[in-house]
């Protein structure tokens, strides 16, 4: 039998911690009586992307654009009809709608002659085109460098405007975007009158700001500067849990680690993927890095007897040999804990025997136990002695979900373990 009555407090506490976070963005704009609960209640996202002014939660991409809007909608070039379809630029520009940079008369001036050359050029071309004869490469160039012109002469009509200071047959407006695997759905369109830098702090303050609890699955950062730009502005009591982190970019550890409660709940893995930033900016000793349980690493000049985490896995590399067998030596020297463990991205199978090979024969006298079997089942373990409790592991491992690709391992465990099932 259906009820009318409403939810209680507490069943639409627990209702709200379960709902997918872009529908608890939607009730928190729709539904005022809810805003205090929703925002004292533990967020829960699966993946967040930062990415300069746009940010994903789960599948829903958060974008704000520049759309341009001609008074007659018939006289909206294709480009634009599409680059507004898709949310628009998120470039900066002028009333004419050139970009920041091209603000200086002199650069402007010069912009407008390489086009006008280009144009002759392609229209050159175009006519010797023409008089080939027809085949369906003559009509994909065709259809092609018909398109380059339309384009061109729309952005020296532009040009021509500007330069005669007269009026623009279009406005520009910003617009939020959110898109999803189902579908688009475009917000109202606002007059351009402030940056896309300050409309997308608006927007991620309007999801983020006054919550106290956020949960996240994979935190993704190909550039951190919306949230570095919104720290102040975020609650001070907000503490965020994370489990998976990807910097694809520079973030600085310092500017982020307190709203990151990753001393009571520390990341299971870590990727750094630019290798130049790393180096730089020391990011490898920060306590965030450091107190993860795996870092993901692509090194080249790194040195890895440095690397403080236990678990490290060492990606999409090359002419790693030397790297590899100075690291054990290093090991063997100075010891390393019971549960270390490094892995290394191997694509040739070969290289990776002859490591395993050229250590063996260098550490003849601390050998334990050498497995090799048939190059076609390609089993290889050399385990050598550290300490009275611990043996180091030197083996090959196959990727999970490959057929070509290889880990090489090197695990330190106890005195006495059996070899790895998967060596």
């Amino acid at each position: 039998m259906s009820s009318n009555r409403p939810l209680s407090y507490l069943i639409w506490e627990s209702v709200l911690q379960n709902i997918d976070a872009n529908k608890r963005f939607f009730l928190f704009q729709q539904c005022p009586a809810l805003r205090q609960a929703e925002n004292s209640l533990p967020l829960k996202v699966d993946t967040l992307l930062l990415d300069g002014s746009v940010f994903s939660v789960n599948d829903a991409v958060y974008k704000i654009g520049i759309v341009r809007k001609y008074h007659n909608d018939s006289e909206t070039p294709h480009g634009v009809k599409k680059l507004n379809e898709e949310g628009g630029s998120a470039v900066e520009c002028d009333v004419y709608g050139f970009s920041e940079h091209l603000r200086n008369d002199g650069i402007f001036l010069g912009f407008v002659k390489e086009k006008a050359e280009e144009l002759r050029e392609v229209r050159k071309g175009k006519a010797i085109l023409l008089g080939l004869p027809d085949t369906p490469e003559k009509s994909r160039k065709l259809e092609m460098l018909t398109k380059f012109i339309n384009e061109t002469e729309e952005v020296i009509y532009r040009a021509s405007l500007r330069q005669n200071k007269l009026p623009p047959p279009f406005n520009h407006y910003l617009q939020v975007k959110i898109s999803t695997k189902y579908g688009s759905q475009e917000g109202e369109r606002v007059g351009y009158i402030r940056t896309i830098s300050d409309a997308s702090d608006s927007l991620f303050k309007a999801v983020f700001q006054k919550r106290s609890n956020i949960r996240i699955k994979k935190l993704e950062i190909e550039s951190s500067e919306l949230l570095e730009r919104n720290l102040a502005a975020l609650n001070s009591n907000l503490k965020v849990r994370i489990r998976n982190m990807t910097i694809k970019w520079g973030v600085f550890m310092e500017n982020i680690q307190n709203v990151l409660d990753y001393e009571n709940h520390p990341l299971e893995t870590i990727e750094i993927s630019r290798d130049i930033f790393v180096r730089q900016e020391n990011i490898l000793y920060h306590q965030i890095v450091n107190s993860a349980q795996k870092l993901i690493i692509t090194v080249s000049e790194w040195d890895l007897a440095e690397l403080i985490n236990k678990r490290v896995h060492v990606r999409k590399t090359s002419d790693l040999k030397n790297k590899i067998i100075a690291l054990v030596n290093n090991w063997l020297e100075n010891g390393r804990p019971i549960g270390s463990c490094f892995s290394f991205e191997i694509h040739n199978k070969l290289d990776a025997k002859n490591t395993i090979k050229e250590i063996e024969e260098a550490q003849r006298n601390k050998i334990q136990l050498y497995v090799n079997e048939t190059p076609k089942q390609f089993r290889n373990c050399l385990v050598l002695w550290m300490t009275i409790d611990s043996n180091l592991y030197i083996y090959l491992e196959k990727r999970e979900k490959s057929k070509m690709n290889w880990d090489l391992k090197l695990n330190v465990l106890p005195t006495e373990s059996q070899i790895p099932p998967n060596a």
